[in-house]
Order: structure tokens, then C-alpha cells, then sequence
């Protein structure tokens, strides 16, 4: 991954902590983050210091045979990317129309589905330990009253 100066066009290689296998199409949220794109994944890049060094924070698989080849950003931070199926055009198939746009839910959004499981879960462990509680101490009381 490379930084250009827009000024003088100077270039500098971004040191990241992660080889980008394949990397082919590069988009940036605006929150600074840049994802790139490789056949195999989605990886997703931050910097703290101007982009000196990166740091591959995240990674998304995708679908191997649709072949991805761009990736972009829509409202909310949504994550699309474009499957050309290029092995199709390699193999004979040129007549392919129509080609895949597909949205990559990112991780923290499936995390607080889970929260709200474990939250769920607790309630409930809570309700059915007061309902037992509850039932002896009515208990005991019928036998202080016989």
C-alpha cells in the first residue's frame, strides 16, 4: 500500500502488520478507515499517525468463485463489493450480463445481536431463581402456620 503527496506526487510504502494477499480495489469510510479488497477478503485498515504505518484491524472472507474486484461505501458506513466472476471470462465464458453487488455486514453488528441473547439469558436465570426462592419461602411459611 502506497501514500502519494498530492502536491509533488512524492510516494511512500505504508507499512502495514498484515501482507494484503491480492489486494485489487480500495475504498475510504469517512471515518479515516480504508478497506481493501482481494479475492479472498476484505481487510480493514486504520492509522494513527498519517498513514506512516497501518494497522489490519479487521477481516471479512467473501466468496472465493464470484471473484471480488471492488469494494465501495454506501449511507451508514455500509460495505459493498463488486464480484466480476473474471474465472468465467478466463475459462470461455464471455456472455456473462449480469454481475454480483453484494453488502458485507461487518462484525460488530452480529456482537450486539449476541449481547442481546446473553442479556435475554440473564433474565431469565434471574426470573426462574426468584420463582424457586419464592416457592420455598411460601413453603416454609405454610409450615409455621399448620
Amino acid at each position: 500500500m502506497y501514500k502519494v503527496n498530492v502536491d509533488n506526487g512524492e510516494t511512500k510504502t505504508v507499512n502495514l502488520n498484515k501482507d494484503l494477499t491480492a489486494a485489487d480495489g480500495i475504498a475510504v469510510r469517512s471515518d479515516g478507515v480504508v478497506l481493501v479488497v482481494s479475492q479472498y477478503k476484505v481487510y480493514y485498515i486504520k492509522s494513527e499517525n498519517n498513514w506512516e504505518d497501518g494497522v489490519v484491524f479487521d477481516e471479512i472472507a467473501l466468496d472465493v468463485e464470484g471473484f471480488a474486484t471492488a469494494v465501495t461505501i454506501g449511507d451508514k458506513k455500509r460495505v459493498y463489493v463488486l464480484y466480476g466472476h473474471i474465472m468465467e471470462g478466463i475459462m470461455g465464458n464471455a456472455n456473462r450480463q449480469e454481475f454480483s453487488i453484494v453488502e458485507i455486514e461487518e462484525e460488530e453488528d452480529k456482537e450486539s445481536n449476541a449481547w442481546l441473547f446473553v442479556l435475554v439469558g440473564f433474565g431469565l436465570a434471574y426470573f426462574l431463581f426468584w420463582r424457586f426462592q419464592m416457592r420455598r419461602l411460601v413453603q416454609n411459611m405454610d409450615k409455621r402456620v399448620a
